[in-house]
């Protein structure tokens, strides 16, 4: 009898586990996030708003796309930071008078996103004075 059943009970707990790891990595589609001042996101210059934040692939090394009405930035994550419980928010860099999007909370976790040297040095006429901001929605 044993023999009978343990072929479907195998099954039934595989299906259970499986789709548990299915709605975690599914956690999420898009986050709604306010960025309260302009923003230098990637290579884009975003403007004070409401942004949605979206994986392109259900993969959570994928890369973001953050759009508003008007503007958008395709972001390229450098790490994803597993944590339960997270929400949705953004941090911030400031670098001289420029903010630049350094991390993008949801709730499965936190993406960081890199900032380019180049683009720093461009702001500060290679001056090394930096300061950290952050929002939360």
């Amino acid at each position: 009898m044993f023999e009978k059943y343990f072929p479907v009970a195998l099954l039934t707990l595989t299906c259970l586990f499986g789709s548990s790891l299915t709605a975690r990595a599914q956690e999420y589609k898009s986050v709604v996030v306010n960025i309260p001042f302009e923003v230098v996101a990637g290579t884009n210059l975003l403007p004070a708003g409401r942004y949605s934040v979206e994986r392109v692939s259900r993969d959570s090394d994928s890369a973001l796309i953050i759009h508003g009405y008007d503007n958008s930035a395709f972001l390229l994550p450098i790490v994803f930071d597993e944590v339960s419980g997270g929400q949705a928010d953004v941090r911030f860099e400031q670098v001289g008078n420029k903010h630049f999007l350094r991390e993008v909370g949801v709730p499965a976790g936190a993406y960081s996103i890199a900032i380019s040297r180049r683009m720093t040095d461009s702001v500060m006429g290679n001056s090394d004075g930096t300061s950290s901001s952050a929002g939360a929605h």
